[in-house]
């Protein structure tokens, strides 16, 4: 039977790991956005459909997002696009049952489907943007411009659903929105340096021409470093155990990969021992009512150069590509 965990055990290396640590509503809230926006990456990320055949579907879906009849009739038009051209079996059966996310989604409080709505719009336009310009993100400055479209956005969203279900974090809202944006660039920076292989085989290109690989991973670094004083924003606001424990995952498996990237080159990646592991700390340290920040800042510690706090890194000259 195909249910909405079983499509994010199936599409998702990290949130699918992270998202059963949230507690309900929330976690079906978090998890029927991951799918959508995952929907929205599959679309752009599918280069056997021509670029402007893709940028279109994504700005209907920018323009249409807040339509629930609309977005059916663009998932069911995205489904025919996309027909026998995405080869990853776990994206082409989650297009193959939009429609049951779409269902999920409409099953939310209207709150809910408003603010994933928003953000899902904003994300879509950005992605449309890059697929029309047809080419790699030139400067540190469209780099990040990119990362915010596809991951920055997705921070602020889930910034927004965890202080909608939790009042007392409404004092630490617009800090936690500060740091959101860094948090998701550095979660997107990681992936794209883990996946540059992966994806120049696929002809995508994230990676800027004039811009070096070592500062790229600088620039993920001082992210991640913004990440963990997210984190500690959220334990000392009193978050949920939960969401606490769901933005230590993904930050540290983000550390660990990139530290493991870093060592190896893309295309490394953990071991199922090393996340299991990972994972396993995070629930014992959630149980015994621990903090996880320091299991966070003892990651950051061990394998992230010395990044200087706030620090932004300016394009060099070398080429990466």
């Amino acid at each position: 039977m195909i249910t909405i965990d079983s499509l994010l055990q199936e599409t998702s290396r990290t949130f699918a790991l992270s998202i059963p640590f949230l507690e309900s509503p929330l976690r079906e809230r978090v998890g029927v956005a991951y799918l959508l926006f995952r929907i929205a990456d599959t679309i752009e990320d599918e280069t056997g459909v021509d670029a402007a055949s893709r940028a279109a579907l994504l700005s209907q879906f920018s323009e249409k997002a807040s339509d629930g009849a609309a977005l059916r009739t663009l998932l069911d038009d995205a489904t025919k696009v996309l027909d026998g051209a995405v080869k990853v079996p776990g994206y082409a059966r989650l297009l193959e049952h939009a429609p049951l996310v779409l269902s999920s989604f409409e099953s939310l409080d209207s709150e809910s489907r408003e603010t994933i709505a928003s953000h899902l719009a904003r994300t879509c336009g950005g992605m449309r943007d890059h697929l029309e310009s047809a080419e790699a993100p030139s400067g540190v400055s469209a780099l990040r411009s990119y990362c915010y479209a596809v991951a920055g956005i997705v921070g602020e969203l889930l910034t927004e659903l965890f202080v909608a279900v939790a009042g007392r974090l409404s004092s630490a809202r617009s800090e936690l929105l500060r740091l959101a944006p860094a948090f998701g660039e550095g979660l997107q920076l990681v992936n794209i340096l883990r996946d540059e292989h992966e994806d120049a085989m696929a002809n995508r290109k994230y990676l800027p021409c004039d811009v070096s690989r070592g500062e790229i991973e600088r620039m993920a670094w001082a992210d991640l470093a913004s990440a963990a004083d997210y984190v500690r924003v959220l334990e000392s606001a009193g978050a949920a155990p939960g969401v606490i424990a769901f933005n230590a995952i993904n930050l540290r498996l983000a550390v660990d990969t990139l530290s493991l990237v870093g060592e190896r080159g893309p295309g490394a990646k953990l071991t199922r021992a090393e996340v299991a592991a990972l994972i396993d700390d995070v629930r014992a340290r959630m149980t015994a009512g621990r903090p996880q920040s320091p299991a966070v800042d003892a990651a950051l510690a061990t394998t992230a150069p010395v990044v200087l706090p706030g620090k932004r890194v300016q394009s060099g000259s070398s080429s990466c590509c």
